[in-house]
């Protein structure tokens, strides 16, 4: 396999079986092959992406009164961004 070895946080996009698109980042350390597990079992994910994950890993979400802000120690100058229409 060509992945890293050693575990970091995690930054994913899943497509679930339900049809739902998953975005998400570990707050934990992860090795990515529970990454994978979780992806897989857990979510239930038909496709998956696991994104750049280490100091890069970054989130913020805002939908409705929900706020969340999980910020990353570096720069990051690439981002996926999902609006509503």
């Amino acid at each position: 396999s060509g992945l890293k070895p050693g575990a970091s946080p995690k930054s994913f996009l899943c497509i679930a079986s339900s049809g739902e698109v998953v975005i998400g980042i570990s707050q934990d350390y992860l090795p990515v092959d529970t990454l994978t597990s979780f992806l897989k079992h857990d979510l239930a994910c038909k496709s998956a992406l696991n994104l750049d994950g280490g100091s890069s890993s970054q989130l913020y979400a805002k939908i409705g009164s929900f706020e969340l802000d999980l910020p990353s120690p570096v720069k990051v100058p690439v981002m996926l961004g999902v609006f509503k229409p």
